[in-house]
């Protein structure tokens, strides 16, 4: 009897991403996938590290927005100017969430629902510290720039560190999540934030400054050429200038026996 052999998943799956696209440059209408059906555990281990390396990935495009400040007058224009892409980072939000969410399963729809209401209530914050900055005589515009920062820096790490988790459990479920980076990282980029990346295998012996260790399992090794050397990343550094760090990279580390 003839083999009858199994049809190539992968083939299809290619079809329908075209046909999504197809769809959403035509109509406007936004797609999304879960990742757990259509992979294997290999593949799906080797989808969450491309992400781990790629997805978050920020230029560094424009300079530290609190540079800026060249004034006491720029301080009112350039804290207006941060409320406002918030704002428009928010609108970004929701309005994906209303194109999506009759697509969504319970839990991805709760868990998009806590980043939204996370993103609002940093909102509050975020304005409380700027009417909270004052200014003291005895500043320079790059004293003025420098305390500012950070201000801005504090604000920006709570955001990340608020949203971060809920979306590197969702990137390995549902491609929603990347469009989610996406959104973020324009409103980051805008303020001249940009990442630095670390891939498996590392050395990290002389950068401890830019990352924090995580423990993860299935991490130990014999071959003592692993130490100091990274086994898993989760998510990169944020920063604005090269010793200006907004959040460290989270990464585990090879536990050498």
């Amino acid at each position: 009897m003839e083999e009858i052999k199994k049809p190539d998943i992968s083939i299809i799956h290619s079809l329908v991403i075209k046909l999504k696209t197809s769809l959403q440059n035509g109509f406007g209408q936004v797609y999304i996938e879960s990742k757990i059906n259509l992979l294997n555990d290999e593949d799906q281990s080797r989808t969450t590290q491309a992400l781990d390396s790629n997805i978050f990935k920020l230029e560094q495009k424009n300079e530290p927005i609190y540079k800026k400040i060249n004034s006491v007058d720029d301080l009112s224009k350039i804290k207006d100017e941060i409320k406002s892409e918030y704002k428009n980072t928010i609108d970004d939000f929701f309005n994906l969430f209303e194109k999506v969410e009759d697509q969504l399963d319970d839990s991805v729809e709760e868990s998009l629902e806590i980043i939204g209401k996370t993103l609002q209530n940093r909102s509050k914050k975020l304005d409380s510290s700027f009417k909270k900055f004052k200014i003291e005589d005895s500043w320079d515009i790059e004293k003025l720039q420098d305390e500012f920062a950070k201000v801005l820096q504090k604000q920006l790490k709570d955001i990340l560190e608020s949203t971060m988790p809920s979306i590197n459990i969702g990137l390995k479920t549902n491609s929603v999540y990347e469009k989610v980076v996406v959104i973020l990282n324009t409103f980051y980029s805008s303020l001249g934030i940009y990442t630095k990346e670390f891939v498996k295998d590392d050395d990290i012996s002389n950068k401890t400054n830019y990352i924090e260790i995580i423990q993860m399992p299935n991490d130990e090794i014999k071959d003592i050429s692993f130490k100091d050397k990274i086994s898993y990343v989760e998510s990169p550094a944020y920063l604005f200038e090269s010793e200006f760090i907004i959040l460290e990279a989270k990464v585990s580390v090879w536990r050498v026996s």
